[in-house]
């Protein structure tokens, strides 16, 4: 009876380990501190900006990205130890948990941009949290100037891209010139945007010389659908939302009736949209208005979703001139 009573205890306590087997990893720079808990692979890649390539077959269909580490070694504010860097998370299995805070036992005051590459996996958190006073620039983290990374060679500095779901994405800071990707995002929340893009949905392929009124697009990226459960903000400027379909470059009085066409209709859905303010500096020539085929710092507002189920937003800044919705 007692062999079979600690065999019992043994297997019991086996049996818990194999549950909550994800191990609990710090890494840290002289800015900033990451606590991830999973069981996939981080690393930290100092002095290095992230490039994405999109990888193509023959027929210029879409099957997933290449991601590269590119030398970044300019420093900023004077000080020599704070190049950008990226926080790599490989193969999680979608119940990793990641937290990125300012190391404060170190520095005071966080002067270092990051970008964080989820490769081959999906997570259940990713927060970024910084507290008042805790960084300069405006509180802005996840920020930089940034070029298109799906052409060419273009590295940019700042940047959450996961190539599977995140589950929930909590910044407590504002997002700028930055890049959100993911398949699908259960929540995310952060406080403003400008010049930011944030995409969901799987890669699609390439399609080539798409004439919309008098404006043709040699080559337009699409994605197939995506979801946003909830997206929660406070100022949405000058931003770019995208659950799948195609952004094209055409006057903003044809974007309706090219979004309605089954080429560039817009796939996935929202569950619900919050924010005080959706609006933007606005992109204007020649007495017309135009909706732009720029992911990255694009002048307009759009949130292009077949489906927003709930929408609260307070105050939409000219609507159909910079600013343009579809899926309400």
């Amino acid at each position: 009876m007692k062999n079979l009573f600690e065999k019992t205890i043994i297997f019991a306590v086996l049996f818990s380990i194999s549950i909550s087997g994800a191990r609990t990893e710090k890494l840290s720079t002289p800015y900033w501190e990451f606590v991830y808990k999973g069981n996939g692979q981080i690393k930290i890649q100092n002095n290095a900006v992230l490039n994405i390539e999109s990888v193509i077959d023959i027929s210029s269909n879409i099957t997933g990205f290449a991601f590269e580490g590119i030398a970044a070694t300019n420093s900023s504010y004077g000080v020599d130890d704070n190049s950008h860097f990226i926080l790599w998370i490989e193969n999680d299995d979608g119940k990793g948990k990641l937290l990125a805070k300012p190391n404060k036992k170190n520095k005071a005051v966080a002067v270092q941009n990051f970008t964080i590459v989820g490769s081959n996996s999906s997570l259940k958190k990713i927060t970024v949290k910084i507290g008042n006073n805790n960084f300069l620039d405006e509180n802005k983290p996840i920020s930089g100037i940034i070029s298109n990374p799906y052409f060419g060679h273009s590295g940019f500095p700042s940047a959450v891209f996961v190539d599977g779901d995140i589950g929930t994405l909590n910044f407590n800071c504002d997002l700028f010139g930055s890049l959100i990707y993911a398949e699908n995002i259960g929540t995310l929340k952060f406080k403003n945007s400008e010049l930011a893009s944030i995409m969901v949905g799987p890669p699609d392929k390439y399609i080539h010389d798409v004439v919309i009124g008098s404006v043709t697009n040699l080559e337009l990226m699409t994605f197939k659908a995506g979801t946003i459960g909830k997206l929660i903000a406070n100022r949405i400027i000058s931003t770019i939302i995208s659950t799948g379909g195609a952004l094209p470059n055409c006057l903003m009085d044809d974007a309706a009736s090219a979004f309605a066409t089954p080429l560039l209709a817009p796939k996935g859905s929202i569950g619900s949209l919050k924010a005080k303010e959706i609006g933007a500096w606005g992109d204007y020539e020649e007495e017309k208005w135009w909706l732009s085929d720029k992911f990255f710092l694009n002048k307009i507002s759009v949130v292009l979703s077949s489906e927003i189920k709930k929408f609260k937003v307070k105050n939409i800044t000219t609507e159909n001139t910079s600013v343009y919705i579809h899926g309400r």
